[in-house]
């Protein structure tokens, strides 16, 4: 057998929910979330959703002859 090395990519969908400033623009309000809000005042509100990206590379580590 051949032992190898892959990778996968797990998402996971966060929410947060608070007040941003009246004079942000509505267009600009992702943005200023972005660097304004810490990403561990996210939460995951439904634990079982989210996705895998399954990545196509293999890596051999070792090969058995």
């Amino acid at each position: 057998m051949v032992r190898v090395r892959s990778t996968a990519e797990m998402s996971k969908f966060l929410e947060w929910e608070g007040e941003v400033p009246d004079e942000i623009p509505e267009d600009e309000r992702w943005y200023w979330i972005k660097h304004n809000i810490d990403g561990g005042a996210f939460y995951e509100p439904d634990p079982t959703q989210g996705d895998w990206i399954w990545g196509t590379d293999v890596e051999v580590i070792e090969d058995e002859d």
